[in-house]
């Protein structure tokens, strides 16, 4: 029997159902297999994805609904520092 695979999105979702309140997420990715999730996040959140990758080009081809804040990254320093901006 292989690998089952599961929706990213999906996840998140059962993550976010243990919670009694949601909390602001953070969702750091860099494929198309990040993108569920992502589309999945509010205005008050953010989405850091990693420049020059799938998931970058398909947030900013303008195709989809995006309501959080998108930062592009390069290194963990990136991600670190605008996370440090929003806490």
């Amino acid at each position: 029997m292989g690998i089952r695979c599961r929706c990213k999105g999906k996840v998140l979702d059962e993550i976010l159902m243990t919670f009694e309140r949601r909390p602001k997420v953070v969702y750091v990715g860099d494929g198309f297999n990040d993108l569920c999730p992502s589309l999945r996040l509010k205005k008050n959140e953010l989405i850091c994805a990693r420049q020059g990758f799938s998931l970058a080009r398909h947030l900013k081809s303008g195709n989809y609904v995006v309501d959080a804040r998108v930062i592009l990254w390069n290194s963990g320093y990136d991600v670190l520092s605008h996370i440090q901006e929003i806490l």
